[in-house]
């Protein structure tokens, strides 16, 4: 299935920040590799945009149309980016640039949304040492990728944002 990009207008049925040949420009322009078959490409893109989806309560602002189905998060409204209002009809390059770069973080062996089996050791005992096994503590599985959080970090909302203040004299 061929991506459909999101330019910020709202693309109807759109699955994807960034196309392929957008994909392969980002991994290229930084040394960095992806497959040679674009239908393995495509299917980390729309791993990667599963990714990003996750993340929908943890961004700044709401999804700019809320009358038309808007199939992503993005374009968002009541957004700011290094103190400035951001255009609620864009798209952020560090998303874009996200989304490259979790296709590239796959390609290299990172499983983006692993799930986990098994109990959880709380307790081991053996002589002295002792172990007792939980199913119910369920430690987040999801890896922790500089990179990308980097690059998505002024995208998100946080409760105390004191570097946002802005005053307007009137």
């Amino acid at each position: 299935m061929a991506r459909i990009v999101e330019d910020g207008s709202i693309v109807a049925g759109a699955n994807s920040y960034v196309s392929v040949a957008s994909a392969r420009a980002y991994a290229t322009e930084r040394g960095l590799s992806l497959s040679v078959d674009d239908s393995v490409v495509e299917a980390q893109l729309v791993i990667a945009m599963d990714y990003l989806e996750s993340l929908r309560d943890k961004y700044q602002g709401s999804k700019t149309d809320i009358t038309t189905p808007q199939a992503l998060q993005w374009p968002r409204q009541d957004v700011t980016l290094d103190g400035e209002d951001f255009d609620e009809n864009s798209i952020p390059v560090e998303l874009t640039n996200a989304q490259c770069r979790l296709a590239v973080e796959q390609e290299s062996g990172i499983e983006l949304m692993p799930t986990q089996d098994g109990k959880f050791i709380i307790k081991d005992k053996t002589g002295p040492l002792e172990t007792t096994y939980s199913d119910k503590i369920v430690p987040s599985s999801i890896p922790s990728i500089t990179s990308v959080e980097v690059l998505l970090k002024p995208l998100l909302a946080y409760r105390f944002r004191h570097s946002t203040l802005r005053t307007v004299r009137v």
